[in-house]
């Protein structure tokens, strides 16, 4: 090996190991994410089904609700966790695994530089690491997203070991066949969705052949090779099967079956979530065709979306076989899964979250661009080269100075393109994963509104996190409270998070709403409002008006209404009495106020009625 070789290869490994220790480190003050409740117990019972030999079925129950079909994830991510957890006896569970998770985040840079270093060298090893580690979006969900990571690290090992394949063609050895397989199976143990890493794997094949053999790939000589390489590769699939099965309870009990079953109701989910896009709330089944390139266009950091403008010049500068391969598969992994669930319009929503699998590809795409600029411009003055890295570094400030005002919660993120978070509030979805929760709850203890001693009762739209994050205090409770619900329900301080809100308050300011006491904010716009409550009076209103006691319920919504006249629910249930008893001037003004307050969910409710 040359001297500078060993170099580069000690500043690789030291860049490496210091986004692992960055990433750990951030992974102590992340926050519960939205699902992660559900992963974390579910993981425990399908343990427990192995440790009892099959007998503890109940992971077949769903969490949040008995019926929902959580048994159709593959939650082997989360049985490692459990597994490692119950061994340590860590108290605090979720820190242990935002810990594992902020690692897995970390093999994904790892292999997605390994990739680039590869195939398009030094310089493009350097950029895929740093823009990867620092976009935002991935990094906050390298934190504690248990299903989305995870895939998106069987994703990219999985493509990594094909492409080590690929490169021994037509000899590839047992040993790169059994790396396949084993890539590909871990990849099905964290989402059913891997099953088209096996597709994936025959085409990149025979495409690495037909670029590399032309014409003369139909040469009956060949066809001896093509015998092995066909039984290797059935060898590579059936073994990532296994694995699947082995660690699945469900595609267990039928493994011909089971696994399929799983994938239809993954790939037509019908649970409909209401997603702000484009200022407008959508059932997540009834969006757009453009809200996931969209939602990435606006998200993704520009310096990673110029380096893919360049796209284009690198292929006709890398027009070699092997590095064109590369970047026509690394295309096709990026493109194929976004064009294929549009085609289905299949049921996404928080963004681009469930994507997050094809942007290590896609980075790797840009770093290959920014590579052959960084070449054209050594040819014409190697000096110059270093202007290049000069605006590659400014144009990362932006996400990097947001990373760091904002963590743990920033990957709420919008780029300068798009307009930034100032132009997005209140046209898309904000803190859809809930990040501030745990910053809330800090706040609330640091002032001492929890203490040992005062008895506490919180409203929350997610109560999960909050009950966690008090459960050193038994004088603390919690109670779950939808936003447009939380006047008939009991609380003395509610922590609300600016999902499923209505752009009109929003955009407003009725958002925060009042007695809002403090807010967690991510660039001056706020993501979770503290709210100490204004007054108990309209508590139990609801039940009244189910009970046929109109008086009683009017009396209290008019008595928090001298406290609120910004409420909605107060408004429009106000209005509702007042029709019902016949009082059109009060009526009237109720409806207006409920029409002034939020005009979009009056039309919604108006038409409903």
């Amino acid at each position: 090996m040359t001297k500078s070789y060993l170099s580069q290869e000690r500043i690789k490994w030291a860049i490496l190991i210091g986004v692992l220790f960055t990433y750990i480190l951030l992974s102590f003050g992340s926050s519960i994410s939205g699902d992660e409740d559900i992963h974390h117990l579910t993981g425990s019972k399908v343990l427990n089904y192995y440790t009892t030999l099959g007998q503890d079925t109940s992971y077949m129950t769903g969490i949040r609700f008995a019926s929902a079909p959580d048994y159709a994830y593959n939650f082997t991510f989360d049985v490692v966790i459990d597994l490692a957890n119950r061994i340590a006896g860590v108290e605090d569970v979720y820190m242990f695994r935002h810990i594992f998770n902020s690692i897995v985040g970390w093999l994904i840079i790892l292999f997605a530089g390994f990739i680039a270093k590869r195939y398009f060298g030094w310089n493009a090893f350097l950029l895929t690491v740093f823009m990867l580690a620092f976009s935002p979006k991935f990094l906050g969900h390298s934190m504690n997203n248990p299903k989305d990571i995870p895939f998106a690290f069987g994703y990219i090992l999985s493509i990594y070991f094909i492409y080590r394949f690929c490169d021994l063609l037509p000899k590839p050895t047992w040993r790169a066949t059994i790396a396949v397989g084993l890539a590909i199976g871990l990849c099905l143990n964290f989402r059913i969705g891997g099953l088209l890493l096996i597709p994936y794997f025959g085409l990149f094949v025979m495409l690495r052949l037909i670029m590399r053999r032309g014409t003369k790939v139909f040469n009956k000589n060949h066809f001896n090779d093509y015998g092995s390489i066909i039984l290797k590769g059935l060898a590579a699939s059936f073994l990532a099967y296994i694995l699947m099965v082995i660690f699945w309870p469900f595609a267990l009990k039928a493994p011909f079956s089971n696994p399929f079953k799983a994938l239809e109701i993954m790939t037509n989910f019908a649970v409909g979530i209401r997603q702000l896009f484009e200022g407008v709330n959508v059932t997540s089944t009834d969006l757009p065709s453009n809200y996931i390139y969209k939602w990435m266009y606006m998200t993704i950091p520009t310096v990673v979306l110029l380096g893919l403008v360049l796209l284009p010049f690198t292929y006709y500068k890398y027009r070699t076989k092997k590095r064109s391969f590369i970047l026509i598969t690394l295309a096709f992994s990026v493109i194929f899964p976004i064009v294929y669930a549009i085609s289905q319009n299949s049921n996404v929503y928080g963004g681009w979250r469930h994507f997050i699998f094809v942007y290590p590809s896609l980075v790797i795409l840009s770093a290959a661009g920014y590579r052959y600029l960084i070449k054209t411009i050594d040819n014409w003055s190697p000096k110059a080269s270093y202007g290049l890295y000069s605006i590659v570094g400014l144009l990362s400030l932006h996400p990097i100075i947001h990373i760091i005002k904002n963590h743990p919660v920033e990957y709420v993120y919008f780029n300068e393109i798009s307009g930034g978070l100032d132009n997005a509030y209140g046209e898309y979805e904000m803190d859809y994963y809930m990040h501030s929760l745990k910053p809330a709850m800090n706040w609330l203890m640091e002032e001492g509104i929890i203490n040992e001693k005062d008895s506490i009762l919180i409203g929350t739209n997610h109560y999960y996190s909050v009950s966690y994050y008090a459960r050193h205090y038994d004088n603390v409770r919690d109670v779950y409270t939808r936003y447009y619900e939380r006047l008939n329900h009991d609380w003395d301080y509610a922590l609300y998070v600016n999902v499923y809100i209505d752009q009109a308050e929003l955009k407003n300011e009725l958002y925060p709403p009042t007695g809002t006491i403090h807010t967690i904010d991510v660039n001056g716009k706020p993501m979770c409002a503290i709210v100490k409550r204004p007054s108990k009076a309209s508590i139990g209103y609801a039940d009244d008006l189910k009970a046929g006691n109109r008086a009683l319920a009017k009396s209290k919504l008019l008595e928090y209404y001298s406290v609120d006249q910004n409420n909605f629910e107060a408004n429009i249930n106000l209005a509702l009495i007042y029709n019902q008893t016949g009082q059109k001037d009060s009526l009237g003004y109720f409806l207006k106020e409920a029409q002034r307050v939020n005009p979009q969910r009056y039309s919604r409710y108006v038409g409903a009625k």
